[in-house]
């Protein structure tokens, strides 16, 4: 018995569509190590090769086997430290107990630093699982700069609130103000200075307070990526984002945008796989 045309041609649709849903499934688990290699003469030489794992965006996303395939590639990277980001959790399908999960594992291999992003500021659990991160050993910057030392040598790790948290209270409020009043106050000029903050889309408030390496994501790549071009759409800013992910440089102040790990409101990637970061410091 001969198939008829629009037969044929109805199978060959749901074939290329089950083709692209396995390509799309793989690309948002297809976890990459993404390493940069960052030179400045400011880093005291204790920091020469000190390695940062840098995670961001992860929204309780649940990898299954104990989140065997991050960690694999935390592992990878030997770092000295691990820093997150924001949006550790989701606020729209928050489920605490799968990023506690998470950093349980992660602190057995370094400290770990973690400030928040837009998804905190937007929970009403927020301070509850904070106080859980702070149990575990996480050390949380909310607007507060501590001092990192290795042999006697010092550097600065800043780390800032998402512009929401301000927000809430007066929208009026512009998210570049905010942080750059908190900078202001915070960061010490003659010392190598590392930034974590959510938002990208803030670099020359960076870049105007002198940091030596800002440390954001936010903008999951842009979730869809066109070669030459880049991200299709960022939070913050809109489609074809001037900063969408990897290394950007301006005036002696490097930017690394992660990708992120997990997804949110739009639950797809193409051509965009999540990472995890590591960054290299050279003296």
């Amino acid at each position: 018995m001969e198939l008829n045309d629009s037969l044929i041609m109805f199978l060959l649709a749901g074939i290329i569509l089950l083709i692209i849903i396995i390509w799309i499934f793989k690309n948002n688990h297809a976890l990459r190590l993404t390493t940069y290699q960052i030179k400045n003469d400011k880093l005291p030489e204790s920091f020469n090769q000190y390695r940062i794992i840098h995670l961001s965006d992860i929204h309780n996303i649940d990898y299954g086997d104990n989140n065997k395939i991050i960690m694999n590639q935390v592992i990878k990277g030997n770092p000295d430290c691990i820093v997150i980001t924001g949006d550790l959790i989701d606020s729209r399908k928050t489920i605490p107990s799968i990023s506690l999960k998470l950093i349980l594992e992660l602190i057995k291999i370094s400290p770990i630093y973690y400030v928040t992003g837009n998804h905190e500021s937007r929970l009403k659990i927020y301070d509850q699982f904070e106080k859980e991160l702070r149990q575990v050993g996480v050390i949380v910057l909310r607007d507060e700069a501590i001092l990192l030392e290795k042999n006697k040598q010092v550097i600065q790790i800043i780390g800032i609130d998402d512009p929401n948290f301000d927000r809430s209270k007066d929208r009026k409020i512009v998210p570049s103000v905010i942080v750059d009043n908190k900078l202001q106050k915070l960061k010490k000029d003659n010392l190598f200075i590392l930034l974590l903050i959510h938002r990208p889309e803030l670099f020359d408030v960076y870049v105007k307070n002198g940091i030596d390496i800002a440390l954001t994501g936010h903008t999951h790549g842009g979730q869809i990526r066109i070669p030459f071009i880049g991200g299709i759409i960022a939070p913050s800013q809109g489609f074809f984002p001037k900063y969408d992910a990897g290394l950007f440089q301006k005036s002696g102040t490097n930017m690394i945008i992660s990708r992120g790990i997990g997804d949110s409101s739009f639950p797809f990637r193409i051509n965009d796989n999540p990472e995890v970061v590591l960054i290299v410091l050279n003296k």
